[in-house]
């Protein structure tokens, strides 16, 4: 927790454009030799005075808990909450940086990397990394950063775009799987990130990623990232000349969280009530989560529970709920198979499948 109150490590040397470019990939080709100097947030350095002073207000607070463990033992001042053990800190005490500190013991290697990989990051990214459907690819993409659209866009991946190889660590690690985050152990991580710099050529077949070999893999657009140098720009709440309600737009709203009965008041009828649909026991809020991170949002083009027209007309295409229900099992589009929930049955799809539908006022047999 006080490596953000550490004075700053030596600075590896790096190309500084001196402002920002449009090329979408952050190139600069008249870059002149200057010292990198690590952004604030990510150093808590020059121009990090707030985050400076936040980080010491809480190591003060952190030190009030440890000198007054006593306290506590005792009840404390409200009777409540204990010291924070070295456990507790560690746990959330997560974080990598740039230049390799805070990653922690172990290592993988390349092979057992293309393991975990198949396992559990294919359905998504691909067999080799180049993705599949919407979903990102994570290799690839060199030279292509300034390419300005149409058919040569550019296409930033770890290989092509991604400036610091220890934070690749700290990214799995907090973020993937997509479905379970933070499941994966460090041996796991260390073996992913091994074989993801292994397909973007960086890397041999032999290669071991630990603390060390992580850290002193220099990736090749590490020297295109500088500080940006425009001032920080806020909107001011409106006081004048403010748009009536009148032309403000809902363009989304969340459904299926207030039960209908209530939500209409009485006994739950009204004029234009739609039919009922198949009452449907809700499923259990760890398996719904595993559709809600894409139907709540609408990313990779999946239908909102809001959008009951859109769920009709894929029910209809589908054939029916058990036709719809076989089509998330075995994936489709953007969608892996089960929707990247490999560890649910069928039977617990197709529920989900008629949540889903019930919570979009599809009326379902």
């Amino acid at each position: 927790m006080c490596r953000f109150l550490e004075s700053p490590p030596p600075s590896p040397p790096i190309k500084d454009g001196g402002g920002v470019n449009n090329n979408g990939g952050g190139v600069n080709t008249n870059a002149a030799e200057e010292k990198f100097t690590p952004p604030p947030s990510l150093m808590g350095g020059v121009g990090g005075g707030i985050f400076r002073s936040v980080m010491v207000a809480s190591a003060v607070a952190v030190a009030a808990v440890f000198f007054s463990g006593a306290a506590f033992a005792e009840g404390g001042l409200y009777g409540v909450g204990r010291p924070a053990g070295e456990a507790d800190i560690r746990a959330w005490d997560i974080d990598v940086r740039w230049d390799g500190e805070g990653l922690p013991p172990g290592g993988g290697t390349v092979a057992e990397g293309e393991i975990v990989y198949e396992a559990k990051c294919a359905s998504c990214h691909g067999d080799f990394g180049q993705g599949e459907g919407r979903w990102p690819a994570i290799a690839g993409g060199f030279d292509s950063l300034t390419h300005q659209g149409g058919s040569q866009r550019p296409e930033k991946t770890f290989g092509s775009y991604w400036p610091f190889a220890p934070t690749l660590f700290d990214y799995i690690r907090r973020a993937m799987p997509y479905t379970a985050p933070q499941s994966l152990s460090d041996g796991e991580t260390y073996a992913l990130v091994a074989y993801i710099l292994y397909l973007n050529d960086l890397v041999g077949e032999d290669f071991t990623a630990d603390a060390e070999t992580v850290a002193a893999v220099r990736m090749p657009n590490r020297e295109n990232f500088f500080d940006d140098p425009r001032p920080d720009v806020r909107n001011s709440a409106c006081m004048t000349n403010c748009l009536d309600a009148g032309q403000l737009r809902l363009i989304e709203s969340i459904t299926g969280v207030t039960p209908e009965q209530e939500s209409r008041g009485g006994d739950g009828e009204s004029d234009d009530a739609k039919p009922a649909a198949e009452t449907v026991a809700a499923p259990a809020p760890a398996s719904y989560a595993v559709c809600g991170v894409c139907h709540a949002s609408g990313v990779a083009d999946a239908p909102l529970l809001s959008d009951t027209a859109e769920w009709q007309k894929r029910l209809d295409a589908s054939g029916g709920v058990g036709a719809l229900t076989q089509a998330v099992i075995q994936g489709k589009g953007a969608m892996p198979p089960k929707g990247g929930a490999a560890n649910l049955s069928d039977e617990e799809i197709e529920k989900l499948v008629r949540y889903m539908l019930q919570t979009a006022k599809i009326a379902v047999e």
